[in-house]
């Protein structure tokens, strides 16, 4: 009988005035959806709408009134959407470091392949990889840290991460739900701050690799690749190492890299400047203090009317993180 109501409900505004799909929102619950393994008539219960008005709206055939079914799949997202991955691109500079990493994504994704990118804090990787699942909403993407750096919290928070998290909570139970949702799914999956797991942790991530044969990127300080090499231990990491199929070390910022960001955040940047920068960039927090600089120079800018220029950024250094 509910059902049957439910149904009814969704049609009554059958021939009521509609406005077009909004197409950012459809592909924001679709996302929502996929990431969180969601059906269709679990969707339709967090609605209380039927599975049929869910499936006719995610195929843009919803016969009832859009506004209204908009409005609660509105309300829905804002519950239970990510705050890691807002809808809104923000804005993304496609630099020499940023394609290259992007390559590695591209390449594990298409071979079912595994691979490493190494580098410094502030290079970029973090913001690349988080770029990349923007444009792919199928990838997944996992900040490792030392909560979660042990096999079984991985593991869970993989399961969390793909919504197959089973009612039984063992390291065996959460590796197979896993590697049963990721079968032949051709995903990418990314770890970021890889260089917190321990063996055993990756050693389960390997497993879900020969398993589904999806793709696996991680990134991480240098310390990561001489890790997964082993040292006295280092047969423990034969398996894991003789998997690696590309490996990139984003051994630090070109100009190039510099003048992009900073143009993008202020376009009439000077040479002077630009200088200034590299040379900033090229010291502890590399690109991400370089952007934090720039833009609190352009505060002032915009504040006290006064010029960008070499002194400013000098000076704003020197406030914010003392001389370099």
């Amino acid at each position: 009988m509910e059902a049957k109501a439910a149904l009814a409900n969704d049609l009554t505004a059958i021939n009521s005035t509609n406005h077009g799909f909004n197409e950012g929102l459809l592909n924001r619950l679709r996302f929502l959806m996929q990431t969180k393994g969601l059906t269709q008539r679990k969707v339709a219960m967090m609605l209380n709408r039927s599975t049929t008005a869910v499936s006719q709206y995610l195929n843009k055939v919803y016969a009832g009134s859009i506004t209204d079914i908009e409005k609660d799949v509105e309300a829905l997202l804002k519950k239970y959407e990510s705050a890691d991955f807002p809808y809104q691109e923000p804005k993304f500079c496609e630099t020499p470091t940023t394609k290259e990493i992007f390559e590695v994504f591209r390449f594990c994704e298409k071979r079912g392949d595994m691979g490493v990118v190494i580098g410094r804090s502030g290079v970029s990787k973090t913001f690349t990889a988080q770029e990349f699942v923007r444009q792919d909403r199928t990838a997944v993407y996992i900040v490792c840290d030392i909560t979660t750096r042990h096999c079984g919290a991985i593991l869970y928070e993989f399961a969390r991460k793909i919504g197959v998290l089973p009612a039984s909570k063992s390291k065996s139970k959460l590796l197979h739900a896993i590697i049963d949702r990721l079968q032949d799914s051709r995903r990418l999956l990314i770890f970021d701050e890889a260089h917190f797991l321990t063996w055993e942790a990756f050693e389960a991530i390997r497993t879900i690799h020969d398993a589904t044969e999806i793709g696996i990127v991680y990134l991480g300080q240098p310390r990561l690749y001489i890790q997964m090499r082993g040292k006295s231990d280092s047969y423990l990491w034969d398996q894991i190492f003789s998997r690696i199929g590309i490996r990139r070390h984003v051994k630090g910022v070109c100009k190039a890299d510099v003048e992009i960001i900073a143009r993008s955040i202020y376009p009439r940047i000077d040479g002077d400047c630009l200088d200034f920068l590299f040379k900033l960039s090229q010291g502890p927090g590399a690109l991400r203090r370089m952007a934090k600089l720039l833009k609190g120079a352009l505060v002032i800018h915009e504040t006290m009317k006064v010029p960008v220029s070499r002194k400013l950024l000098r000076e704003v250094n020197d406030k914010l993180f003392g001389e370099y």
